[in-house]
C-alpha cells in the first residue's frame, strides 16, 4: 500500500479506481488532497478541500483517519498538509468495505461498522430505538416485542446496534409471525399463531467509533442477524392499538453475566403515545422476562404483558425481505428527523415518517429507513447518509440544507463559511447517492425556520434557499413556515425554537406527501 508521510508531502501517488485514500492526523490536523484529472491535465482544488471523482471531499480539520473512497478512473494525487499534525496519506483497496456474499443465508453477515447507523426503522420498522447501554447483572433476561412491516414479507433479519465503546453480544433471537397481537381482544405476543423460529444463536455487535462523550453522536456498530424464513400473514382488523400491517414478533435474550448485551428504551410512557399517532404501524413491547431463556424456551411464556412505563428492547431495527418491490424514503439527518425528543409527543414519529406511511396508505408500496442521530453536524450526516447509501437501503433520499448543529461538530452556524460548508456536505451525499444506482432520487428542504436566527443568519438561510430552488433537484419550500425573520412563524410549530413540535411536524408532513406522490411510482 503506498504511503506518503509528512516530512515528504507534497508527493504525487498512484491513484487506481475503486480504492481508498486515507488520510491519518491529529484532531485539528488540516490538509488539501488534490486529485490530477487526467483529462484537463490539471488540479481541480478549493482553499481545504480535495476533489475527488469530481465531488468535493474534505480532509480537515479531523480527529483520527478520514476515509474517501474513489471511484472515478484510474489517477493521481497530490497530498500537502497545513501543519505536522497530518502524519500520513495512503492508498489502498478498501477490503474491509468490500461488501460480504449474502450466501444461503444461514450465517451472520458481517456488516462493516457504521453500514447502518442512528436511530433506525430499516427497511420500514418505525423503532426510535437509543441503543446507548449495556446490561448489567447475574440474571437471565428475556425481551420480546412486536413491529409492523409495510408489506407481505418472507424472511427477516433483525438489526442491533451499538452506541457503546465495548463490542456488544446479543446470546439468542428468534421470531414468529401472526395476525394479531390481541387474540381474543387481550394483548399476548407470547403465542403467535406460526409459532417461533428456530433461534439464531449468538450475534456479536461492533463497538462504536468516535471518542464523543455523548454515545448517541457516535456512529455506532451494527451487525444483523442471519435470515430468518418468516412468512407474514394479513393484520387482523380492528386491531386494539391501530396496527393495521403485517406483523413480525421477536424475542432477544441475555443470559446470565453477559454484561455486554447493548439494549435501549424507548421512553416514558411510549405505547400509549404512539398508538395515538402509529399511522397503522405497530410498535409492541412486552414486560422483560427475568430467569428464563424464552428463545430456547419459548413455550415457557404463554401469556404476555404489554409494558406500559419505559419500553425496553434489543434490536433497533429490521431488515425485511418483502415479497413485492418497495420504494425506501428516509435518509440521515439530526434530531429534528429522528423525531425527538421524545417527551414532545412527537414519539419518533417525524414529518418524514408521517409522510411515507399516507403515501403507503395510498396502496403505494413504499417502505420507511431513518438513519439520523440527534446532535449530528452535516459532515456527521454525509457520512452517515453514505454509510446508508453503500447498503443500497434508500431509493428517495430526503435531506435538509441546514442544521442547526453546524458544519462540523466544532463549527456551529452563524457565519457565510458554515452555511457554504454544510451545502457542500449535502450535495456531495446527494451525488454519492445519485452516482449509487440508476433510479434513486432525492428531495430537498429549504432551510427550516429558527427562532435563534439573526438577521445576518437569515440573510444567510434565504441564500441557501435560492441555492436549493435553483439546484434542478426535486425540493419541498418550506418558506411559508417562518416569518420575516426566519423564525418559526407559528409558535405551536415549534417546541423550544428549534424542533417542531407534533403540529410543526404535521405541517411538515403536509409539504412533503405530495411531492413524494408525484415521485413514487
Amino acid at each position: 500500500m503506498p504511503t506518503i508521510k509528512a516530512g515528504d508531502l507534497p508527493q504525487t501517488i498512484s491513484l487506481p479506481e475503486g480504492q481508498v485514500l486515507t488520510v491519518t492526523g491529529a484532531p485539528g490536523a488540516t490538509g488539501v488532497v488534490y486529485l490530477l484529472d487526467p483529462v484537463l491535465g490539471g488540479t481541480n482544488s478549493l482553499q481545504s478541500w480535495a476533489v475527488v471523482s469530481g465531488a468535493l471531499a474534505p480532509i480537515g480539520p479531523y480527529a483520527g483517519e478520514q476515509r474517501l473512497l474513489v471511484t472515478c478512473s484510474a489517477g493521481s494525487v497530490i497530498a500537502t498538509t497545513a501543519n505536522a499534525a497530518v502524519s500520513a496519506a495512503r492508498v489502498g483497496r478498501d477490503v474491509a468495505g468490500v461488501a460480504a456474499s449474502v450466501g444461503d443465508g444461514s450465517t451472520q453477515i458481517p456488516l462493516r461498522v457504521n453500514q447502518l447507523v442512528g436511530s433506525m426503522r430499516a427497511a420500514g420498522t418505525g423503532l426510535p430505538a437509543a441503543t446507548n447501554s449495556v446490561s448489567s447483572g447475574a440474571a437471565t433476561k428475556s425481551f420480546a416485542g412486536a413491529i409492523s412491516a409495510w408489506g407481505p414479507f418472507h424472511a427477516v433479519q433483525l438489526i442491533f446496534g451499538n452506541h457503546t465503546a465495548t463490542p456488544a453480544v446479543i446470546d439468542n433471537s428468534c421470531v414468529a409471525t401472526s395476525s394479531t397481537a390481541y387474540p381474543g381482544g387481550v394483548f399476548n405476543i407470547a403465542a403467535p399463531s406460526s409459532g417461533f423460529g428456530a433461534p439464531t444463536g449468538p450475534v456479536t455487535v461492533p463497538a462504536a467509533i468516535g471518542a464523543d462523550a455523548t454515545a448517541m453522536r457516535r456512529r455506532p456498530g451494527i451487525a444483523l442477524s442471519p435470515k430468518m424464513p418468516a412468512r407474514s400473514v394479513p393484520r387482523a382488523a380492528g386491531e386494539l392499538d391501530n396496527g393495521k400491517y403485517e406483523l413480525l414478533f421477536w424475542r432477544n435474550v441475555r443470559l446470565g453475566n453477559n454484561n455486554t448485551f447493548t439494549f435501549g428504551d424507548l421512553g416514558t410512557g411510549f405505547p400509549a403515545a404512539w398508538d395515538a399517532v402509529n399511522e397503522g404501524f405497530s410498535i409492541l413491547t412486552a414486560d422483560p422476562t427475568f430467569g428464563v431463556d424464552t428463545v430456547a424456551n419459548p413455550g415457557s411464556v404463554v401469556t404476555s404483558t404489554r409494558e406500559t412505563g419505559v419500553a425496553g428492547l434489543a434490536i433497533v431495527g429490521a431488515l425485511f425481505h418483502y415479497d413485492r418491490k418497495m420504494t425506501t424514503i428516509g435518509g440521515a439527518g439530526d434530531s429534528i428527523f429522528v423525531g425527538s425528543p421524545n417527551s414532545s409527543g412527537v414519539i419518533g414519529a417525524p414529518y418524514i415518517f408521517k409522510a411515507a406511511a399516507r403515501v403507503r396508505a395510498t396502496g403505494k408500496m413504499v417502505s420507511y429507513f431513518n438513519g439520523a442521530i440527534s446532535g449530528s453536524s452535516m459532515q456527521a450526516i454525509n457520512l452517515h447518509g453514505r454509510d446508508i447509501v453503500d447498503l443500497n437501503m434508500l431509493d428517495i433520499m430526503v435531506v435538509h440544507s441546514h442544521t442547526i448543529n453546524g458544519m462540523t461538530p466544532t463549527q456551529l452556524s452563524g457565519n457565510a463559511a458554515d452555511w457554504d460548508g454544510q451545502w457542500y456536505f449535502m450535495m456531495d451525499l446527494i451525488q454519492y447517492h445519485l452516482d449509487k444506482k440508476s433510479g434513486n432520487q432525492v428531495l430537498i428542504l429549504t432551510p427550516l425556520p429558527n427562532d435563534s436566527f439573526t438577521p445576518s443568519q437569515n440573510a444567510l438561510r434565504l441564500k441557501q434557499r435560492d441555492r436549493v430552488i435553483n439546484s434542478g433537484l426535486p425540493y419541498v419550500d418550506v418558506e411559508s413556515l417562518a416569518d420575516s425573520l426566519g423564525h418559526w412563524a407559528n409558535p405551536a410549530h415549534v417546541l423550544d425554537g428549534t424542533h417542531p413540535s407534533p403540529l410543526g411536524h404535521e405541517a411538515l408532513c403536509e409539504k412533503v406527501k405530495p411531492v413524494l406522490l408525484t415521485m413514487v411510482p
